[in-house]
C-alpha cells in the first residue's frame, strides 16, 4: 500500500491472529485449552481460524489433551492456559510430555509488560518454574518477537528428543500488531544412519546367536511399526518393547518378545539378560524399560549394545553402547532391513525366538478366579480382547488396572495402547477423550480406576457435548489398590490414607449426560459389558471390583 510519501506501508497483523497464523502453517488442527483474561486476543483470532478449540474443565486435563492428541497423531500438542494458577494447573502435563518425550507447546498468559517482575497478581517467573521440565522457556513482551520464538518453539519441541516448550505471553503484547511477514511451516532436520552403521549392525547380528531389539516410542507411527516388523522379519530377530509400548508389535507375532520395564516378570527379565546383542532402537533406556537400569546391568552390558536414537545427548547418557547411532529410529530400521542378512536362521536362533515368544505367552495366560468382594478385574482384562474390534483405542491410567493390562492384555495393531509413560493418576479420561474427538469411526475405551478417575472424570462433560463414542470403564474397589497393594507387603495389616469413598458413578454418569452401567459380580460382568459397548455414544460402566485379589496373599 502505497502512502502519500510513495513510501510502501507494512501490512500489520494483530499479535494474537500472528499466533494462530503459525499454528495453522505448521499443521495444527485442535488445540486444548481453559480461557483466561490474559490470553483473550488468542481466543479471538481462533473464532476465524479453522482449528478446533477444545474448552476443556481442568487446565490439567486439557494440558493431558493435548499432550495424547500428539501421542496419537505424531504432531506437536498445543495448550492455551491463562497466567498463574492455570498455569501451574497445566504443569502436571509438562511433566508427562518430558518423561513421555513427547512435542507439546504451552501458551500462557502473563501479565502486562509494566508489571513484571513487580509481584503483580498471578504472575510467576516461568523460566524458573518450568526451566527443569521444560526444553525452552520463553516470555515474550514485543509482538516483533512472535515469529522467532514461535518457530522455535516448533523447532525444538520436535528435535532431537521431543519434549515441552512453554511460551508467556504479556498480556499487553498481545494487542500490539506486528508485519504481517509470511508464515511458514518449521522444516525439522532428518538425521540419516550412515551406510558403514548399518552394515556394521548387520555384521553383529549375522554373528549373534541371541540378539533381542529393544523397540521404543519413537517407532509409535505408522512407518515407525512397519519398518519394526519389516527388520525383525528380515533378520529374524525378536523384539521386546519398552515401557508402555505394547502396541509397537502384534503381540501374537512369533517375533514378540514381551516388554522390558519395572513390570517384567522375572521369568522374562532372566531370559532378556541370555541375550547376546542388544540393539535398542528409539528409546532412551530409562529406568523404566530397564527396570532400574538393572536389566542390562548399566553402565557397561554384558552384552554387545547397539543403540540407535535421534538426540546424541541420549547415546552414553545411563548406558555405555559398542555402537552408537545417532540417527532417525525409522530409517535406520528401514535401511537395516534393506540389508542382505546374507545367511539362513539357525536352528539355534530360532530356539531362541521361540523360547522369547514362549515365555511371553505363558506369562500372558490369566487363570480365572472368584471373590466374594466383587468382580476381579484379571477376568475382565483377559477376555476384554476378544471382544473390542480390530482398531480399537485403549486408554490406561495408573494403578493395579493398567499393571494387569501390560501382562494380560494381548495388543494386535492397529489397535492402540495409550499409556502416560509419567504413569500418572488423571490421565485416561482425558486420552480417551482426545482420542474419541481424534477418531471419531473408532471404538476408544478409557481404563481407569476409581482414584484415577475422580481426578479427571469430570471430562465427562465434553464427552456429552460432542456425543464422543467412548466408553469409560472404571474399576471401583474404593481403594488407592496400587499403593494399597504396596502398603501390605511392607506393612501387612496396616493400610493408611488408601481407603476411598466414592460416588454412585452410573448417576454421576448420568448427571452429565452419558450413559452409565454397573457390574457388581463376574456372571453379569460381559452382559452388562456389550450393552455399554453397543451404545455410539459415551457411556460409563462401574465395575464393582474386588480389592481383596488384587492384594497380596497374606504370609
Amino acid at each position: 500500500m502505497m502512502g502519500n510519501s510513495g513510501t510502501v506501508k507494512a501490512q500489520m497483523i494483530n499479535a494474537g491472529r500472528y499466533i494462530i497464523s503459525t499454528l495453522e502453517a505448521n499443521g495444527v488442527t485442535r488445540v486444548f485449552s481453559v480461557p483466561g483474561e490474559s490470553t483473550l486476543p488468542v481466543f479471538d483470532a481462533l473464532r476465524d481460524s479453522p482449528i478446533d478449540l477444545v474448552t476443556c474443565h481442568h487446565e490439567s486435563a486439557a494440558g493431558l489433551m493435548a499432550l495424547a492428541d500428539a501421542r496419537l497423531t505424531g504432531g506437536v500438542g498445543i495448550c492455551i492456559v491463562s497466567r498463574g494458577p492455570g498455569a501451574t494447573n497445566a504443569a502436571i502435563a509438562l511433566h508427562c510430555a518430558d518423561e513421555d518425550a513427547t512435542p507439546l507447546i504451552l501458551l500462557v498468559g502473563q501479565v502486562p509488560k509494566n508489571q513484571l517482575r513487580r509481584g503483580a497478581g498471578q504472575e510467576i517467573d516461568y523460566s524458573r518454574m518450568f526451566g527443569g521440565t521444560a526444553k525452552w522457556v520463553a516470555e515474550v513482551s514485543e509482538p516483533d518477537r512472535l515469529p522467532d520464538v514461535m518457530a522455535r518453539a516448533f523447532q525444538l519441541a520436535v528435535s532431537g528428543r521431543p519434549g515441552p516448550v512453554v511460551i508467556a505471553l504479556a498480556e499487553d503484547m498481545l494487542d500490539g500488531s506486528l508485519d504481517a511477514a509470511t508464515v511458514r511451516p518449521v522444516q525439522y532436520p532428518s538425521c540419516e544412519p550412515g551406510s558403514a552403521s548399518v552394515s556394521q549392525v548387520a555384521d553383529l547380528l549375522r554373528q549373534a546367536k541371541r540378539p533381542l531389539l529393544i523397540a521404543g516410542g519413537k517407532l509409535a507411527t505408522a512407518r515407525g511399526r512397519k519398518a519394526l516388523m519389516a527388520a525383525a522379519r528380515a533378520w529374524d530377530v525378536p523384539v521386546a518393547v519398552s515401557w508402555r509400548r505394547q502396541d509397537l508389535l502384534p503381540n501374537s507375532d512369533r517375533l514378540y518378545a514381551g516388554h522390558s520395564s519395572v513390570m517384567t516378570p522375572p521369568a522374562m527379565s532372566q531370559a532378556h539378560l541370555e541375550s547376546d546383542l542388544l540393539i535398542a532402537v528409539g528409546t532412551r533406556l530409562t529406568d523404566y524399560t530397564t527396570r532400574h537400569y538393572t536389566i542390562p546391568a548399566g553402565p557397561w552390558p554384558k552384552q554387545t549394545l547397539v543403540h540407535v536414537y535421534d538426540d546424541p545427548e541420549v547415546l552414553g547418557w545411563n548406558y555405555r553402547p559398542d555402537v552408537a547411532i545417532a540417527a532417525d529410529p525409522t530409517l535406520f530400521l528401514e535401511q537395516l532391513s534393506s540389508t542382505n542378512p546374507d545367511a539362513s536362521t539357525s536352528r539355534e536362533r530360532d530356539d531362541w525366538i521361540d523360547r522369547l515368544h514362549g515365555v511371553d505367552a505363558k506369562l500372558g495366560q490369566w487363570k480365572p478366579a472368584s471373590a466374594n468382594d466383587g468382580i476381579v478385574f484379571g477376568n475382565f482384562v483377559a477376555g476384554l480382547a476378544s471382544r473390542i474390534e480390530r482398531d480399537a483405542v485403549v486408554t490406561l491410567d495408573a494403578g493395579m488396572c493398567s499393571a494387569m493390562f501390560y501382562r494380560y492384555f494381548r495388543v494386535e495393531p492397529p489397535q492402540e495402547l495409550v499409556a502416560s509413560l509419567a504413569a500418572i493418576m488423571g490421565w485416561s479420561v482425558p486420552a480417551g477423550v482426545a482420542a474419541a474427538m481424534r477418531y471419531p469411526g473408532r471404538q476408544v475405551i478409557s481404563i481407569a480406576g476409581d482414584g484415577g478417575f475422580l481426578m479427571t472424570g469430570n471430562e465427562l462433560a465434553l464427552a456429552a457435548e460432542r456425543q464422543l463414542r467412548l466408553l469409560v470403564v472404571v474399576a471401583n474397589n474404593r481403594s488407592l489398590g496400587s499403593i494399597r497393594r504396596k502398603q501390605e507387603e511392607d506393612f501387612p495389616g496396616r493400610p493408611s490414607g488408601t481407603d476411598l469413598s466414592t460416588p454412585d458413578f452410573v448417576t454421576f454418569a448420568k448427571a452429565f449426560g452419558c450413559a452409565g452401567f454397573s457390574a457388581s459380580n463376574d456372571d453379569e460382568l460381559w452382559d452388562v459389558f456389550d450393552r455399554a459397548a453397543a451404545i455410539k455414544g459415551p457411556v460409563l460402566l462401574e465395575l464393582k471390583t474386588s480389592l481383596s485379589a488384587m492384594l497380596p496373599a497374606a504370609k
